[in-house]
């Protein structure tokens, strides 16, 4: 049996203070670091909240949320928990090292070991495709075992390197981790002829912003966020008014919205401070900053609305190429940081 997690929240600020942003704070082990560490944790519900008491009647429920976020992650109550929980698995570990690599066998294996990532739906749904791939092509060839060759014949399918090497990585890595027998170690991957998203030139930015911002503010603000900080748009349509401290200058990424599942601060830059604290004032904390309201609202967007939208933009303007899309903010952001790293860069 695995190790349960008993982490100690602590709420803060201790005087509660309705001017200061409540927060969970909770002393950690991180494994990846092998030290302890303090760690903030915020919940918009309870910051969305009014009064002293409507926020102390929901303290006991907001910790449980905190507490399943927390025994996601990667982090420990102490390093003892941790340690016991190594020796846990240690034992637990089957000896595959016989084991048969049979189709209905292998398939399992891969699916059962998908399940214990906790990934984003999009990223679930894309590795989940690369088993069901494997499956398919077994079936059609009446395959009940998977040899060296099937395995050849299987990668040989694939026209495309990008996809050969995407599907190769998945179950290598997936068979790897279950300690299963895998007819795929001996593989390498092809060289790849890929090319990712482009920047915008600094003539692109303003016709964007010319053409955008006095029509669609909402997105305007978007566009400057993925820019200035660097947020992915999946991130994006999870904040809530009450992620944004502007007291301290600051977005709160929580967990439960993050890629990579860690609640991160992310610097609000001084060029964009202006037009996002205009944008969210006087908003209730527990709204969404992007809503289908086109304002802060409580109606989440979709996960392509954004990009949907932008994209019109570009096709407008003649800006629309396989290799720019909204995505194309964020790579335009970087390069604008790196091109002045010591400098209060600006948008245009």
């Amino acid at each position: 049996m695995m190790v349960i997690k008993k982490f100690s929240l602590q709420i803060r600020p201790k005087d509660k203070d309705l001017k200061k942003r409540w927060f969970f704070q909770v002393k950690v082990f991180n494994p990846e670091t092998g030290e302890y560490q303090h760690i903030k944790k915020y919940d918009p519900l309870l910051n969305s909240l009014k009064t002293i008491d409507e926020r102390v009647a929901i303290l006991s429920a907001a910790e449980k949320r905190i507490n399943i976020e927390l025994q996601n992650s990667i982090y420990w109550a102490s390093l003892e928990e941790y340690q016991e929980n190594e020796k846990a698995k240690a034992v637990q570990a089957p000896d595959n090292d016989n084991t048969p690599i049979v189709g209905d066998g292998i398939i399992a294996v891969l699916r059962t070991q998908l399940a214990t990532h906790r990934l984003r739906k999009k990223s679930m749904t894309s590795l989940k495709s690369k088993i069901n791939n494997l499956d398919n092509w077994m079936k059609e060839h009446n395959l009940t075992e998977l040899s060296v060759d099937d395995a050849t014949k299987f990668l040989s399918k694939f026209s495309s390197s990008v996809t050969r090497n995407s599907n190769l990585s998945t179950l290598t890595g997936l068979l790897e981790e279950a300690n299963y027998p895998n007819p795929f170690s001996k593989f390498k991957k092809l060289k790849e002829n890929k090319q990712g998203r482009m920047y915008f030139t600094h003539r692109q930015l303003k016709e964007l912003k010319q053409n955008i911002l006095p029509n669609n503010k909402m997105l305007w603000v978007a566009c400057e966020m993925q820019y200035f900080c660097l947020i992915r748009n999946g991130e994006m349509r999870g904040l809530r008014v009450g992620d944004i401290d502007l007291d301290s200058g600051l977005i709160i990424v929580r967990g439960e919205i993050a890629k990579n599942w860690k609640t991160l601060p992310v610097k609000i830059p001084t060029a964009f401070f202006q037009l996002l604290s205009d944008y969210i004032a006087d908003a209730p904390s527990g709204d969404f900053v992007f809503s289908k309201m086109g304002k802060p609202g409580d109606q989440q967007i979709s996960t392509k609305y954004l990009s949907v939208k932008f994209d019109k933009y570009l096709n407008k303007l003649g800006m629309k190429t396989p290799r720019h899309s909204f995505y194309s903010l964020k790579k335009s952001g970087a390069k604008g940081f790196l091109d002045m790293p010591n400098a209060n860069y600006k948008f245009i």
